[in-house]
């Protein structure tokens, strides 16, 4: 068995055809696609700055809302990692 061949069998094993991608996993897959075009299109755009500012303040709440939910995902209170409690990483 060639190596393409044992490489493509272990990412199907991880990739959900669209079929069976539902729930949130879609909804990942719909903003992580959501960001993407904004990375290209944020790259020639002319946009003002005051209009930048407001979606990068946006983003940084949701990054730091997704932060809180790893932590918690992982048993660690968010407090306690802001405070750089050691162990925490």
């Amino acid at each position: 068995m060639s190596d393409d061949t044992i490489l493509r069998r272990g990412l199907l094993r991880w990739e959900a055809k669209p079929a069976e991608a539902g729930g949130a996993r879609q909804e990942k897959r719909r903003l992580a696609a959501a960001m993407r075009v904004v990375i290209s299109r944020l790259v020639e755009t002319d946009a003002p700055e005051a209009e930048l500012a407001a979606a990068a303040d946006g983003l940084e709440r949701y990054a730091a809302l997704l932060a809180v939910r790893q932590l918690i995902r992982r048993n660690v209170h968010p407090i306690s990692a802001a405070a750089g409690l050691p162990g925490l990483a």
